[in-house]
């Protein structure tokens, strides 16, 4: 066995955030990053929605072990479901696992986009670098012939040689990922929900 995906997509799927990831990410990211790579790109996603009293699905827990790396979309929300949160936690604790984010390999394995400032996230999320697409982010027909989407899509094609590089330094895949130990990792420690007296920003 080995890795089946080069990125996890990981997100809020309400609206408005879903569907600005299946507008004006999804569509590009794939295309970018195999031009930045050289080769084809496998993304995972999913669009099922997921009830809070469901149990972690089996086929999320495989497709991240499955994984290369995670592209992570932030707004103050994700930090608040147990879904993203532990998608982000089980990615973090294989970085720390494997000597990510640390002094002799300051590389990571989550990519995160922001859509808000990060004023009310996690400590953790707030250290990482991330994309600030803040100023793209959009819900709409006339977004879409503006210049700004003429901007997301540039930026974008940037960001793809980092998440290529990302990519290419995955450690080797290992079939422990697989095991509890990898993925039932404590939540709270590795991507602590935020504080719950925080006021949503407005769109």
């Amino acid at each position: 066995m080995s890795y089946k995906y080069d990125l996890f997509l990981s997100y809020k799927s309400d609206f408005p955030f879903g569907d600005w990831v299946h507008e004006s990410l999804r569509p590009f990211l794939g295309p970018y990053v195999a031009g930045a790579l050289g080769r084809p790109v496998e993304i995972f996603v999913d669009r099922t929605g997921i009830s809070a009293g469901d149990a972690w699905p089996e086929r999320l827990k495989k497709a991240l072990a499955h994984s290369r790396c995670l592209v992570a979309v932030w707004i103050p929300q994700y930090f608040h479901s147990d879904w993203c949160r532990r998608e982000c936690a089980v990615m973090l604790h294989r970085e720390r696992e494997t000597g990510f984010r640390s002094i002799q390999n300051p590389s990571g394995l989550i990519l995160p986009i922001c859509l808000f400032d990060g004023i009310h996230f996690p400590d953790v999320a707030k250290r990482m670098q991330h994309l600030d697409c803040r100023d793209f982010f959009q819900v709409n027909e006339g977004f879409r012939k503006s210049e700004d989407y003429a901007k997301l899509q540039k930026t974008l094609q940037r960001w793809s040689e980092d998440v290529a590089a990302a990519i290419e330094k995955a450690p080797r895949w290992r079939k422990e990922w697989l095991t509890a130990s990898w993925l039932e990792v404590a939540t709270q420690d590795l991507m602590p929900k935020p504080s719950k007296n925080f006021a949503l920003p407005g769109l």
